[in-house]
């Protein structure tokens, strides 16, 4: 059973991680200064890299589709159906409004 485990599902995951969420993406070497490294997209705020991992974790969890039209929460029960983008992103939690006229 070991000899069949695979790290590639993981380094898949942390390569989509790195490639599609900018503030994480890997620095740029810069040929013309001294081969220094140019962090151009790093994030000012790292509670920023928090939100939109946990958008990305969401995002991959309940809206993205594999070939038979699951999510993994679906397949896990999580879910019954996909989730809409824009439910997420424009998510409150009950209470919202009480809470913001306090």
């Amino acid at each position: 059973m070991l000899s069949g485990a695979s790290l590639a599902p993981v380094d898949n995951c942390f390569m989509r991680i790195r490639r599609l969420i900018y503030y994480l993406e890997r620095p740029i070497p810069s040929h013309t200064n001294a081969g220094r490294l140019y962090y151009g997209y790093a994030a000012y705020d790292p509670k920023r890299v928090l939100q939109l991992l946990t958008i990305f974790r969401t995002f991959t969890n309940y809206i993205d589709t594999d070939d038979n039209g699951e999510t993994p929460a679906m397949r896990f029960g999580l879910a019954r159906g996909r989730v809409r983008f824009e439910d997420v992103l424009y998510w409150r939690p009950k209470g919202w409004e009480r809470m913001q006229s306090e």
